[in-house]
């Protein structure tokens, strides 16, 4: 069912009723899939996210902008809040990040074991990634004043991405959906015409 009012939402654009069927259903399926599990995750969060602007054509814009806002406050709330408690200035807070996860890491990072003990006994070599990793979030508070570095923060938001999950094994699956906020904006603004468009007949 969840999968035919997806495809329907696709076919059928021009109403409402399958975009609001899959928002439905698809936050259904979310909670009992958490319930199912006994285990709290954030995978399907982006997806719920990016369905509700295709449920308003008058205000499409306005709530793409939201998510879009609230994706640079993921970001830059996170640097704020290292920098504020003091770990971003801590030399040794990586190398500790890395021994106290360790086993997480060994099992769920493609990186090699000699590279990650190298980390853990060279404590500024891993504070140099850590601090890159916090500048990287923190580029994220241009988005709040101006949307043409948006291809910038799109870049920085993959690099740290992807040094997380080669370094950490943390994917962070959920974010990626709401990357689509910092994409093309005349595209977004094509996307809002056409479903002005399709309401007015």
């Amino acid at each position: 069912l969840l999968i035919s009012f997806c495809l329907g939402a696709f076919a059928f654009s021009h109403t409402k009723f399958f975009n609001v069927g899959f928002l439905l259903f698809f936050s259904l399926f979310c909670v009992c899939y958490q319930v199912y599990s006994l285990h709290h995750q954030h995978d399907m969060v982006g997806i719920l996210f990016m369905s509700i602007p295709f449920l308003f054509t008058k205000h499409f814009n306005t709530i793409w902008l939201a998510i879009r806002y609230y994706t640079c406050f993921i970001f830059c709330s996170s640097a704020l809040w290292k920098i504020l408690r003091g770990s971003a200035f801590k030399v040794d807070q990586f190398s500790n990040i890395l021994n106290n996860d360790y086993l997480y890491i060994k099992q769920n990072s493609p990186i090699n074991l000699d590279v990650l003990n190298y980390l853990i006994e060279n404590t500024p070599i891993s504070y140099a990634l850590f601090l890159g990793g916090v500048l990287l979030q923190f580029s994220f508070i241009i988005g709040f004043f101006t949307r043409r570095f948006d291809n910038f923060l799109l870049f920085n938001g993959f690099l740290f991405f992807v040094g997380n999950f080669f370094l950490m094994g943390l994917p962070f699956i959920e974010i990626y959906p709401l990357f689509l906020t910092l994409t093309n904006n005349h595209q977004i603004q094509t996307i809002s015409s056409k479903l002005q468009l399709i309401k007015n007949g």
